[in-house]
């Protein structure tokens, strides 16, 4: 029974869609990915992809050591300048090192002071205390000495007790010796050598220091020029390594637009060539463009078109254009370019 039923039911589902088709309103509409291009603008011209870009490029700037982000001050669309901190990383140890270092400095500096202001007059007297009393020493010692010198003629003392003493005499006087040149030591002040010593001490000192707070200012992720902030890639909290990007800025007061040329095309490039950039999306809109320079290497394609039938595995000549202020593109926007060619 079924066979007979299912060719109908098949034929009238065929009638319906035909009927469906017929009196749909409007023609299917055409996507916008395979919208025809844009008509060219120079009946000799070089065909380019060209992206948007600040004057000088946009720097990637970077976390010079590894460390853990402490502060982030960057904003998107901030205006900074050159040296105006972006972010800081965790700085409590390299702050320690430098408070040792300069606390280290300070010593050494109020060494060399002490040995310059030498000798000092509270200095003085205890070692004119230090000669009297070994003179004193040596008179006793000379007595003892005598006495034993006496008592050895007359066999009351043996030659060895004798001798002791005459031992302790010679030590006596070494002492007094000693004494009278300490006190010649500290009249006459420390000696150029030593202040030398001192000086160079405090030198090291204050280089070590200053290389500890070099190391210390590199916690800090500066600005290196006047610019606008475009992105901000980094977190408080987070683990930055040696040239992991911390913020994107450009000097935005000039939008440029940096043109692939395919290298089969480079030679028809002419210095001041004119050309327009169309945006995405605006296959109307024509922006005239300024020619400023091409670049003397040529390099492997970066700007990717979308297109299906693309070659990546292809060199470019980049040639940059400088766009007019009121273009109302902006920063990493893609534009497809058309250069007037010196020859087809």
């Amino acid at each position: 029974m079924m066979r007979w039923i299912l060719p109908p039911l098949a034929l009238a589902g065929m009638v319906f869609a035909a009927w469906s088709s017929a009196t749909r309103g409007g023609a299917a509409p055409v996507d916008a990915a395979i919208a025809p291009p844009a008509a060219p603008a120079f009946a000799r011209r070089i065909a380019a992809i060209g992206l948007v870009e600040p004057q000088g490029e946009a720097i990637h700037v970077s976390s010079p050591i590894s460390e853990r982000v402490a502060t982030v001050s960057a904003r998107v669309g901030q205006r900074v300048a050159a040296g105006d901190e972006l972010a800081r990383l965790d700085d409590r140890e390299a702050a320690a090192a430098v408070a040792a270092a300069e606390a280290r400095v300070a010593v050494e500096s109020a060494r060399v002071a002490e040995l310059a202001a030498s000798p000092r007059a509270e200095d003085l007297p205890p070692a004119e205390a230090r000669i009297a009393r070994a003179r004193v020493a040596l008179a006793e010692a000379d007595d003892r000495a005598a006495r034993a010198e006496e008592a050895l003629k007359r066999a009351a003392l043996s030659a060895d007790d004798a001798a002791v003493r005459r031992f302790a005499r010679a030590g006596a006087a070494a002492d007094l010796a000693s004494a009278e040149a300490d006190l010649a030591r500290l009249r006459v002040g420390a000696s150029a050598e030593q202040l030398a010593t001192a000086e160079a001490g405090v030198a090291a000192a204050r280089a070590e220091a200053a290389a500890l707070r070099q190391r210390l200012d590199r916690h800090v992720v500066r600005a290196p020029l006047d610019a606008t902030v475009l992105a901000v890639e980094a977190h408080p909290g987070e683990q930055a390594a040696p040239g992991t990007t911390v913020a994107v800025i450009g000097d935005c007061t000039r939008l440029l637009v940096r043109a692939e040329i395919d290298e089969r095309d480079a030679h028809r490039l002419r210095d001041g060539a004119a050309a327009v950039a169309i945006p995405r999306g605006r296959r109307e809109a024509r922006v005239a463009l300024v020619f400023v320079r091409s670049e003397p290497l040529v390099r492997p394609k970066r700007v990717l078109a979308g297109d299906g039938d693309e070659r990546v595995d292809t060199r470019v000549l980049e040639a940059l254009f400088a766009l007019p202020d009121d273009a109302g593109l902006r920063v990493g926007q893609q534009v497809d370019v058309d250069i007037e060619a010196e020859q087809p």
